[in-house]
């Protein structure tokens, strides 16, 4: 990829993610001027590029591989296994009287594409009504297998003596991992790591 290339696809990514440049380098704890475009040439006016370890960084957070980042660029057909969908601003949706037209026509929205792809994801029918009020009987989880967890994500938790909680994420300790549930976030739980056989963080939920 040419030098503007590169840059034009992290600038539009971020775009796609409902952020600036800033708020992207700042989204996988680098730097928020990391991806400035005062950054973009040195002192001596040469031209200067993101760092391989950016890149990476880009698609280690937001679980992606390089080739659904290069589609960003325009030259490269969208990935099968990638997942996109039509977006409008809240703002905008709330406009005029966009919000009660039961039928949108989305076909000249811009797409934003999720930080997923179909090898990554997967579903869980609630077949009990033991997550309620939570999450009523019947409802669909849709989880990632392979994503960072952080601070407020609801995940779904296997103990490796079957048990199977459903919590929200607080932080990870040297050897065990501090949840709550979501409705009652003032009691705390630590979990062991040698007692988790899966941890993995849900995405989307029905009701």
């Amino acid at each position: 990829m040419k030098f503007e290339k590169i840059w034009d696809v992290i600038d539009k990514f971020a775009l796609s993610n409902g952020m600036s440049p800033s708020a992207l380098a700042k989204s996988i704890g680098l730097d928020a001027t990391t991806f400035n475009k005062s950054k973009r040439l040195r002192a001596d006016g040469k031209q200067r590029w993101p760092s391989l370890e950016s890149i990476n960084k880009i698609l280690e957070v937001y679980n992606i591989e390089l080739e659904d980042l290069y589609r960003f660029s325009g030259d490269a057909r969208q990935s099968a296994n990638a997942l996109s969908v039509p977006y409008i601003s809240l703002s905008h949706l709330s406009q005029g009287s966009k919000a009660e037209v039961r039928h949108f026509d989305m076909a000249s929205w811009k797409q934003v594409n999720l930080p997923y792809s179909t090898n990554n994801i997967y579903a869980i029918d609630l077949d009990n009504s033991a997550y309620e009020p939570l999450y009523n009987f019947g409802a669909t989880l849709v989880v990632a297998k392979d994503s960072e967890i952080r601070r407020g994500d609801r995940v779904i938790i296997i103990t490796r003596n079957g048990e199977t909680l459903i919590r929200e994420f607080i932080r990870r300790e040297e050897n065990a991992i501090k949840v709550c549930t979501p409705y009652d976030k003032e009691t705390f739980q630590y979990i062991n790591l040698s007692d988790i056989k899966l941890l993995n963080r849900i995405i989307w939920a029905s009701q």
